[in-house]
Order: C-alpha cells, then sequence, then structure tokens
C-alpha cells in the first residue's frame, strides 16, 4: 500500500495516506470490490459498485491484513467513508 500521506486543507483529525489500492467488501454475505482512496488510523474512504448506507457493517479486505470491520459514515456520489468498529490508533503510533 501507497503511504503518501496527505497535509494542508484535506488534513482531518487523524493523519491519512493516500492509498488507491485493491481491495474487497463484504456485505450482506457478498463480496464487492473496491478501491482504497485514503486510510487513517480511525477510517477508510473508499470507491464501491455496492449500495451502502450511512450505519451499515462491512467487512473490509485488503492484501495482507486480517479483515477489517468497518461502519460507514458518509456515503457520496464517488466516494464512501467509514470508520473502523475496533479502531486502529495502536497500528498507526
Amino acid at each position: 500500500m501507497s503511504r503518501k500521506r496527505i497535509e494542508g486543507s484535506e488534513r482531518r483529525g487523524m493523519p491519512r495516506w493516500a492509498s488507491g489500492e485493491d481491495a474487497t467488501i463484504e456485505f450482506n454475505g457478498a463480496q464487492h470490490p473496491c478501491r482504497v482512496g485514503d486510510i487513517s488510523a480511525s477510517g477508510v474512504r473508499f470507491k464501491c459498485d455496492a449500495t451502502l448506507s450511512v450505519g451499515d457493517e462491512v467487512r473490509l479486505q485488503l492484501k495482507g491484513v486480517q479483515p477489517l470491520q468497518l461502519r460507514i459514515v458518509r456515503v457520496g456520489a464517488d466516494l464512501v467513508a467509514a470508520v473502523f468498529v475496533d479502531g486502529l490508533q495502536y497500528l498507526f503510533r
């Protein structure tokens, strides 16, 4: 995974890193390909063709990482934003 840090006006509460990595979302028993836009210790933004709604819980599978439980917090025209249910802050210390 590329780890280009996003700075300036795009900065949020936690540092984010651009990704562009292909991944898979599991939702309602089906697998959906997606592309991760950026990732931080608290969440992730991704593009996916699955029909998702705020509050949905999904599993994100990244290459070489155990599946991660996500809760959808925003659904836009191009990107879906989600937070990690169990958090990932320990990975970014």
